[in-house]
């Protein structure tokens, strides 16, 4: 059976040719299109109008037209899925029912009465009017009959007003125009796996109470020591006496007023610091921006800026830096706690019964009829100012003999005869190493005299300028900044992309929410390019309690 749907005028005027609208969305097949007598009318009258409404009319009473004059009723708008077509049914006639509740001198309730009418025939499966017209369809469902309100998207594109025929002309010019220039794309190129929002973790100092909890610890575990009296003296039974001497009030004072309280305040104080130093910085944000021109031209003295925006600034790194975020170096954390101070203690005093000497002496003259004669050690150190080499010469030989010989621990440091012997061996070697040509930079001609390499004045070299590098505009490097650009005067088209790595620089305090804005304008493009980078960071705080414990029990071990 056909689904009916009587077109309200709108349908020929208002929505797109009947060949392009979507009729699988109304879920029926086969579909039949009725065209009306009062429906016929308005079409007949609106050729005669102006504008877009009098050209559908012509284009509809066309295709009327030709059905009649070929004695057609119908004609096939689309074959298959699903199947449409126009139908003539100039003879339907309003329903006579509601002759005194609609108004049959109106176009809109006559199409509706003629719908009532032919949902009577029980030869279609439905009958429905198409419409556009709210009036329509309200009167339509105030009788209890069927309505279809046709969708935004079958509509064709609004009547453009002048001006905005004017714009669309406007715009064609424009992209014509800009067909010509280059075509610049900047993109957020950072690795995927970086973060561009950080965490800042920042150590709580230890609240008061907790100080003094620990300091007390720190008393229980290593106290004072208040007691230094002496053991009573004894006599082993070697006949050693041992015996004690008490420390003197002095070492006793100093220890119990000074030293002692003075270890508890640093310990006090470290504590209070021991949050100092252990900031974890969060990890360095550094942002890489890529530029293409993929157009076909190359743009003219091209900038590329960065501009800072929010609580941040950026800064400009070598690609040759590493650069390394370490901690600060100038408030080292504490690591440890001070040791405790050793309290003064008794001396012990040994007295053993005397023994007979056996240790071995050298006799200095033997020794040195020993070595031949040689050599007077006694003597060695008057020898005059012009045998100095000589002698230091003799005085490392008989050096390297005593070593040898096992004499040498038997004497004394303290001779006067050795240490000159050991002066006189060093200044010997030093005068060797100066008198060494490997150690001079000098060059001998072929009469053998000495001549220095004579100092060639260099000018510096000057790089030339490459007008498809770029370079720094006005950015110093290394330094915290809101702006940096670069420029380039000649940027080619359909090349590599160009990458700049911009590292953020966050402020010491707080929670920060930021973004880097990238610029890039030239001279031949008309409309800079930008792109916006968000970056941010957070504070946390933790606590260094158990830091503090783990000190104290290390201080125990």
């Amino acid at each position: 059976m056909e689904y009916l749907y009587i077109a309200d005028t709108n349908l020929f005027f208002e929505a797109k040719r009947l060949e392009d609208l979507p009729w699988a969305e109304l879920g029926n097949d086969p579909i039949v299109i009725g065209l009306t007598k009062p429906v016929q009318a308005e079409i007949d009258r609106h050729k005669k109008g102006t504008g877009r409404t009098r050209k559908r009319a012509l284009e509809t009473f066309g295709r009327v037209r030709a059905m009649l004059q070929k004695l057609q009723t119908e004609i096939v708008i689309q074959e298959a899925a699903p199947r449409v077509v126009l139908r003539l049914m100039t003879n339907a006639r309003p329903d006579p029912e509601h002759a005194d509740t609609l108004d049959y001198e109106a176009v809109d309730d006559r199409i509706v009465g003629i719908v009532s009418e032919l949902s009577k025939d029980q030869s279609f499966a439905s009958v429905k009017v198409m419409t556009d017209d709210g009036g329509v369809a309200m009167t339509a469902s105030a009788l209890g009959v069927d309505f279809h309100l046709l969708e935004d998207s079958w509509k064709r594109e609004p009547v453009m007003s002048d001006k905005d025929r004017q714009i669309a002309d406007l715009e064609k010019d424009i992209a014509a125009y800009r067909s010509q220039e280059p075509v610049i794309q900047i993109e957020d190129a950072t690795d995927g796996e970086i973060s561009s929002h950080v965490v800042r973790k920042v150590p709580d100092a230890l609240s008061p109470d907790q100080v003094d909890e620990l300091v007390k610890r720190l008393e229980a575990t290593h106290p004072k020591v208040t007691d230094f009296s002496v053991p009573e003296t004894r006599i082993e039974s070697d006949g050693a006496e041992i015996s004690y001497i008490a420390p003197s009030d002095e070492d006793v004072s100093e220890y119990t007023t000074t030293e002692y309280p003075k270890w508890l305040s640093k310990c006090r104080s470290d504590l209070e610091r021991l949050h100092k130093g252990r900031e974890e910085r969060e990890p360095s944000v550094t942002i890489r921006v890529s530029l293409r021109n993929v157009g076909a031209r190359p743009a003219s003295k091209l900038r590329i800026s960065f501009e800072a925006q929010g609580q941040l600034f950026i800064i400009r790194r070598s690609r040759e830096i590493d650069v390394e975020h370490d901690q600060p170096t100038h408030n080292p954390a504490v690591t440890r706690l001070s040791i405790p101070p050793v309290a003064p203690k008794a001396e012990r005093v040994v007295k053993r019964p005397p023994k007979p000497q056996s240790a071995r002496s050298t006799n200095i003259a033997e020794l040195s009829r020993s070595m031949g004669g040689s050599v007077d050690l006694a003597n060695l150190g008057f020898a005059r100012p012009g045998s100095v080499l000589d002698a230091a010469a003799r005085a490392g030989s008989v050096f390297d003999d005593l070593h040898r010989s096992g004499v040498f621990d038997d004497l004394t440091r303290g001779s006067s005869a050795i240490q000159q012997a050991l002066g006189l061996q060093a200044e010997h070697q030093r005068m060797q190493d100066l008198i060494n040509p490997s150690h001079l930079n000098m060059l001998t001609g072929p009469d053998h005299r000495v001549f220095m390499d004579p100092i060639v004045p260099r000018l510096p070299i000057i790089p030339k300028h490459d007008p498809e590098d770029f370079y720094y505009d006005d950015w110093p490097e290394g330094r915290p900044v809101r702006t940096g650009a670069l420029t380039c005067d000649l940027f080619r088209h359909q090349g590599e992309a160009e990458f700049f790595d911009v590292e953020i620089a966050f402020p010491e305090e707080g929670d920060i929410t930021g973004a880097v804005l990238c610029r890039v304008e030239a001279e031949n493009l008309t409309k800079p390019v930008e792109t916006r980078i968000r970056v941010g960071r957070t504070v946390e705080h933790f606590a260094v309690l158990n830091v503090a414990q783990d000190l104290i029990e290390a201080l125990g071990n």
